[in-house]
C-alpha cells in the first residue's frame, strides 16, 4: 500500500490549514497514494503552538472542515488520516480521524498521554486500540508525546499491526536539534522493539522538533523530510515476509513477553 506523509506548518486558521490539505491531497493523488497522513491537529490547529486557547476553536468550522475532508477523500479516491481537536459529549479531545472515499469521517484514536497544556485542556482518550484497516493492512495510531512510552506501542504489537503511525505537532520557538534527535531515537526504538515499521508526521512550523520519517522494523531511517519544509514523502508499505536475524530474535522474545 502506498502511504503519503505530508508535513506543513499547521496554524490556528482552519481555512489556511485546509488549503494545505487540498494541496497535499492533489499531490498524493498524482503519486498514487492510497493513505495520506497529516500532522497532529492539522485540521483544527494545535492551540498551544499557534498560539491560541481551546475556547477559541470554532468547532462548527471543524465539523465543516471534516465534510470538506470527506469530499477530498471521495474526489481523490484517497484515505486521509489527520489530527484534530474534537468536541464530543461536552469534552475536548486531541484526536486522530480517518476520512475514506464515500464514507463519513470517524474517530480512530484519542490521545491518552496528556501533559502540560494538553492535560489542562483535553480529556484523556477512551479508545485504547487505535487500529484501522486500509486495503488489507492494519495500521496502528498514536499521538505525539505517546512516543516516549513503549507501553502504548506494545499494545499495537499485540494487535498485530502492519505498521504504527505517530502524528506530531512538536515544535519549539528555539532551535532544539538535541530534542529532534532524541525523538527520532524514540521512533527508531519503537520500531525495533515491536518489529514493525514506524511512520511519523510532524508540523513544519517554527523549529521542528520531531521528524516526518519512515523507519523500518530494524530501526533504519528509510525516508526523512527536510525539517521546516512543506513536503510529501511517499512510502510503499509491504506485508512483512522475512525477518533479519535480529528481528527473528526480537519477535520470538516479544511473543513470550506478550503472553
Amino acid at each position: 500500500m502506498r502511504i503519503g506523509l505530508y508535513q506543513y506548518a499547521v496554524t490556528a486558521n482552519h481555512y489556511e490549514n485546509m488549503l494545505h490539505i487540498k494541496v497535499a491531497a492533489e499531490e498524493a493523488t498524482l503519486n498514487g497514494v492510497e493513505l495520506l497522513v497529516l500532522p497532529e491537529c492539522a485540521l483544527s490547529g494545535y492551540p498551544q503552538t499557534s498560539p491560541f486557547t481551546i475556547n477559541e476553536i470554532d468547532f462548527q468550522k471543524v465539523v465543516l472542515a471534516k465534510k470538506e475532508l470527506e469530499q477530498l477523500a471521495t474526489d481523490n479516491h484517497l484515505c486521509i488520516l489527520t489530527g484534530t481537536a474534537e468536541c464530543a459529549e461536552g469534552k475536548y479531545y486531541n484526536s486522530a480521524i480517518l476520512a475514506m472515499p464515500g464514507k463519513e469521517t470517524y474517530t480512530v484514536y484519542r490521545k491518552r498521554a496528556l501533559w502540560g497544556w494538553d492535560a489542562e485542556n483535553f480529556s484523556s482518550g477512551d479508545m485504547d486500540e487505535g487500529v484501522f484497516k486500509v486495503n488489507g493492512f492494519r495500521i496502528g495510531v498514536r499521538i505525539c508525546f505517546e512516543v516516549r512510552f513503549p507501553e502504548y506501542f506494545r499494545e499495537l504489537y499485540r494487535k498485530n499491526v502492519d505498521c504504527a503511525v505517530i502524528i506530531f505537532n512538536d515544535t519549539s520557538e528555539a532551535d532544539a536539534i538535541e530534542r529532534y534527535d532524541l525523538i527520532k531515537a524514540h521512533l527508531r526504538t519503537r520500531a525495533v522493539e515491536n518489529v514493525f515499521p514506524v511512520i511519523s508526521v510532524n508540523s513544519s512550523a517554527i523549529n521542528q522538533t520531531a521528524p516526518s520519517a519512515v523507519i523500518d522494523k530494524d530501526g533504519r531511517v528509510i525516508l526523512e523530510s527536510i525539517p521546516h519544509t512543506e513536503q510529501l514523502l511517499v512510502y510503499d508499505l509491504k506485508k512483512s515476509t522475512e525477518d533479519s536475524f535480529g528481528a527473528k530474535g526480537r519477535r520470538q522474545i516479544s511473543e513470550t513477553l506478550a503472553r
